[in-house]
């Protein structure tokens, strides 16, 4: 069956060029890992996909089967933001906590959310606020990116504590929403923009197995991937986590930071 979605028919591109600027995520085919399937990473508006890859060397030393060494942390400088987006199930919370592993050095600032904390979840991600809480911020010149989403959901990222940050020389990861790249980008046009996705079916399958949407609110997150999608143009980075990938993933975030 032809691919549908935007998704679907981008990830059978084999090249589209040129790239929005020269410097892209060099991968090629390890010579030992032939088969029949094929991994996809996209720096920008340059789509790379390499069939018959089971496994890709990112960068000239690094294979994704490797994990990551510890002494990687030195390549980041200070007063790096990192900006971190994808559709929900797309992996940010894993990249999160992973990045933060391998680069103690790296400050999370947290987003702040009107949504009811799930069970067992703790404030690893998000500052749980109320609705006038959050009206607050957003009045005040508060929030340098924010979003309200259909059943009443809010969510937004915090100026003041990025800006506190950086005042210190501290690199600074920060999770934002869909739709909200172009506004964190013009308050810090340094950022580095990462688009962390998944083919939709496979996004589907990660919010069903959460047991916590229903079909509408599933298909609303759907929805917004695929939007997001289109404008993927917008983000410095563009990397397609798939099932049973993690570690090519992973290697791709890291390379990412390293070329920034």
């Amino acid at each position: 069956m032809p691919p549908q979605s935007p998704l679907e028919r981008a990830i059978h591109l084999e090249i589209q060029w040129p790239p929005r600027r020269p410097t892209f995520l060099p991968l090629r085919p390890h010579r030992h890992g032939l088969n029949s399937r094929s991994c996809e990473v996209w720096n920008g508006s340059s789509e790379v996909s390499l069939r018959g890859c089971s496994c890709l060397e990112v960068g000239p030393l690094c294979r994704p089967h490797d994990r990551p060494a510890r002494t990687e942390s030195a390549v980041l400088s200070s007063s790096k933001i990192v900006l971190l987006d994808g559709p929900s199930c797309s992996g940010k919370s894993g990249a999160r906590s992973a990045l933060m592993g391998l680069y103690p050095e790296l400050v999370f600032c947290h987003r702040v959310t009107t949504r009811p904390r799930r069970e067992a979840e703790s404030d690893a991600d998000y500052r749980f606020i109320t609705a006038e809480e959050f009206q607050r911020l957003e009045k005040s010149n508060g929030l340098a990116a924010w979003r309200h989403f259909e059943f009443g959901m809010s969510y937004g990222l915090p100026r003041e504590s990025v800006e506190a940050a950086l005042q210190k020389n501290c690199s600074v990861l920060c999770l934002i929403d869909l739709g909200t790249i172009e506004e964190a980008k013009s308050c810090w046009p340094q950022a580095i923009g990462v688009l962390l996705y998944a083919p939709l079916e496979q996004l589907e399958r990660r919010l069903k197995a959460r047991h916590s949407h229903s079909q509408a609110q599933i298909r609303e997150r759907l929805e917004n991937a695929e939007r997001v999608w289109e404008k993927r143009h917008l983000y410095d980075h563009v990397i397609l986590n798939r099932d049973g990938q993690w570690e090519q993933t992973l290697q791709a975030l890291t390379q990412a930071l390293k070329l920034a």
